[in-house]
């Protein structure tokens, strides 16, 4: 298609050296076409004027020219004609080569093409491209409307780019949370956004208990923004990876989910003359989610003068809940653990149950005489 125009260019081109008669040289009649573009940033798309400059009375009817660019820095050039082009019924023509595209524009009349913008082109800049990158226009030549030829001057260019804004840092507060949890994470971009910069948010395998936002907005003049990451309850410590992307680059930041558990379990009295009653208090690691927290109660050795409830739970929003262990009389000292479980943890204490003191029988250990 590209070669199509191309070749439909220099057929025009043809027509109008034709039928305007034989050329006739110009001497020092010149035709430039310079370059010029505002900054732009690496991994974003840019574009850039082609200028065109002749002296008075040696306006071309078509002229042609070779853009050249460095392929590393620059890529997807495409042009168009511009409104001095466009204005005087030209359209234009462009063979593409790596790192270049040679120009044509022309039309099917004699109208000649006025000083300012001939053609715009329009690039994606490389993540990685140079801070300064050079553009040379070459080979530039145009007709003018008697069909002479205009000589053209070569000019070269330097286009700015500025480093790309890209994601900085990514953090979450706290960095490490009691699940089900939230915590507040903050995207920091490396400069303040020029416009209202859409980073977008993923998690990395693995992290399927943590819920976020699929994209966050850092508003135009600022370099930040906020977001919640959500867990839910995990039964084994894990670590959820978020994934920040902005131009192209990307930034981890790691969430250490840790399951509710029992913080301290502590029983008084711990040694018990029976019958009698030990009062027990579990406390956990974080306040307990809606629907309260099950902690698991057992005994290490089986005793059937000792009653013990199988579980004690927590109330919602509350961190700790006290049980009573019951003695039955008993005979001799016994020595029981008991062990309270709640995911990965397990603490436990140790109680000793003895029989009651008994009383001496009479005259033991009195004192008096007989006769």
């Amino acid at each position: 298609m590209l070669a199509s125009h191309w070749d439909c260019g220099l057929r025009n081109l043809a027509k109008v050296v034709m039928a305007l008669g034989l050329a006739q040289s110009l001497g020092l009649a010149q035709v430039t076409i310079s370059v010029s573009s505002s900054p732009t940033v690496a991994g974003s798309h840019g574009s850039m004027n082609l200028q065109l400059a002749s002296a008075s009375g040696t306006s071309p009817a078509a002229v042609e020219w070779i853009l050249k660019y460095s392929s590393s820095d620059l890529s997807g050039m495409a042009l168009q004609a511009g409104p001095t082009a466009t204005g005087a019924g030209k359209t234009i023509a462009c063979n593409s080569t790596t790192g270049a595209m040679h120009c044509l524009i022309s039309g099917l009349n004699s109208n000649t093409i006025p000083n300012g913008v001939i053609a715009t082109a329009n690039f994606t800049v490389s993540t990685k491209a140079a801070t300064s990158s050079t553009v040379q226009v070459t080979a530039t030549e145009g007709a003018s409307a008697a069909a002479a030829t205009i000589t053209g001057v070569a000019t070269t260019a330097k286009l700015t780019i500025l480093p790309a804004n890209q994601v900085s840092k990514l953090a979450c507060i706290p960095a490490s949370i009691i699940t089900p949890a939230s915590a507040s994470c903050t995207v920091t971009l490396a400069s303040a956004a020029t416009s209202a910069a859409t980073v977008t948010l993923g998690l990395a395998s693995g992290s399927a208990k943590v819920t976020i936002p699929a994209s966050v907005t850092v508003p135009a003049g600022s370099s930040s923004v906020v977001f919640t990451a959500t867990a839910g309850a995990v039964t084994s410590a894990a670590t959820a990876v978020l994934v920040a992307t902005y131009g192209g680059i990307s930034t981890n930041a790691s969430l250490t989910l840790q399951p509710i558990g029992i913080k301290t379990f502590t029983c008084t009295p711990l040694t018990l003359k029976t019958p009698g009653t030990v009062t027990c208090t579990v406390t956990l690691t974080a306040a307990a989610p809606s629907g309260g927290k099950a902690v698991a109660l057992k005994l290490g050795t089986p005793a059937a003068a000792i009653t013990l409830p199988t579980s004690v739970t927590v109330a919602a929003g509350a961190a700790s809940a006290t049980f009573s262990i019951k003695a039955a009389a008993v005979t001799s000292a016994i020595t029981v653990p008991v062990t309270a479980t709640l995911n990965a943890t397990s603490p436990s204490v140790t109680l000793t149950f003895s029989p009651a003191s008994s009383s001496p029988p009479p005259g033991v250990g009195g004192s008096g005489g007989g006769a």
